[in-house]
């Protein structure tokens, strides 16, 4: 199938082009910085942002889409779970 915007310059509000489900880790940053986070089950996700080393933690519900950069989603204190969209 054809691409018609493989060539198109990509802004965060773009979509992704790619995604991979979050494996919560305490010690490891995401492989890849998601341009928004979707979260699949209602819980709580703690994480750090690109720019900060300070952790946040929310409660999330199935269906909310994320759209802070995230650097590191913890493993303690995250229970929902989640899909990055990059």
């Amino acid at each position: 199938m054809a691409d018609k915007f493989k060539g198109s310059k990509s802004s965060l509000t773009s979509p992704g082009r790619n995604s991979y489900e979050i494996a919560p880790s305490d010690t490891t940053d995401l492989p890849h910085i998601p341009r928004r986070i979707y979260v699949n089950t209602t819980g709580t996700l703690t994480f750090t942002s690109v720019d900060d080393d300070a952790s946040v933690t929310l409660n999330v519900f199935a269906g909310a889409q994320i759209t802070q950069q995230i650097k590191r989603v913890f493993a303690t204190g995250t229970t929902a779970e989640l899909v990055a969209f990059y």
